[in-house]
């Protein structure tokens, strides 16, 4: 399973402030140092990750690396591929690290550099590797981050853009693999067709990932005697706007959208959130399920193509 925590990183700026410093990312790049005071005592291992790094493959040989070295090893680190600061008589922003190192040898055990590839403004990736076989993780090391222009960072941006636009379709789309017995589909298991009614049958049998109210929701009787239904895709949410200018009494909206559209979705409202595949909306489905979160007498059920804000 996969859990995921936030911690405030206030409390230890100040143990940290006394380092000479001008990255961009200001004290938070040496914030590592701190990273055994902030998790718990009973956290063995920790994999640092920037923000501005995208895996590529399996990066598990890092936690491997630490296995075959002794107790005195504290952390891990990948040669420099940017020239920036030789001779240029500044030290680099964390080179704390580097006086660590130095100073403590068998501290750190050295990792090979496809573990951080560096795509910032002047640095030299081709003398890591040569190609993009064995990369593991790239790193957008630059102020520009994915919009700098060089021929490195444009190649793994559309990496990124991949990334970017999964969602949970690919859950659906798994890779058929040779041992994978549960992605097996037996013939006899195929419901039969009907050949009048084929797209009711389809979605008969169909399964819709739906959430209901996504960004939480706090039940509370109402004194109103009737809810407005609807159902609608997220790019006509301005018109659930134009309905609660007018709408006095409680809203119960389905919604379909792709994850990508969940930023959009207006937090200011308990949403039930159906998220749908390819081209089909099912119509019913959705309005059913609006109906379902209704707890008033009556249900004005409203279709947003013939919304007038006029008699409502």
């Amino acid at each position: 399973s996969v859990s995921y925590h936030i911690y405030d990183m206030e409390p230890y700026k100040r143990k940290l402030s006394w380092i000479p410093n001008n990255h961009y990312s200001t004290v938070a790049s040496v914030m590592r140092l701190v990273v055994h005071e902030i998790l718990p005592n009973d956290m063995k291992e920790a994999l640092i990750l920037d923000t501005d790094m995208l895996v590529l493959d399996d990066i598990s040989p890092i936690v491997e690396a630490f296995k075959e070295t002794n107790e005195s090893v504290l952390f891990g680190m990948t040669e420099n591929m940017s020239p920036w600061y030789t001779n240029s008589g500044s030290w680099p922003a964390r080179d704390i690290f580097n006086a660590l190192t130095v100073t403590y040898p068998n501290i750190v055990v050295q990792l090979p550099c496809e573990y951080n590839v560096q795509l910032g403004a002047i640095t030299e990736p081709w003398k890591c590797l040569t190609n993009d076989r064995n990369v593991k993780i790239t790193h957008f090391n630059s102020h520009d981050k994915l919009a700098l222009r060089t021929k490195y960072v444009a190649h793994f941006a559309k990496l990124h853009l991949e990334y970017q636009s999964m969602d949970g379709y690919a859950l659906r789309l798994r890779q058929r693999c040779e041992n994978d017995t549960a992605n097996t589909t037996y013939f006899t298991d195929l419901p039969e067709m009907d050949e009048k009614n084929d797209k009711l049958s389809a979605s008969k049998n169909a399964t819709y990932r739906t959430h209901l109210y996504f960004n939480g929701f706090n039940a509370a009787n109402s004194s109103d005697n009737a809810t407005l239904v609807a159902q609608l895709p997220a790019d006509q949410l301005a018109v659930v706007n134009q309905i609660l200018k007018i709408w006095k009494g409680p809203v119960s909206a389905a919604i379909y959208c792709s994850d990508a559209d969940l930023p959009s979705l207006p937090m200011e409202y308990f949403i039930k959130y159906i998220r749908f595949f390819q081209n089909h909306f099912p119509i019913e489905y959705l309005r059913n399920v609006a109906i379902d979160g209704t707890n008033t007498k009556y249900a004005y059920i409203m279709d947003y193509e013939l919304f007038s804000p006029r008699g409502i």
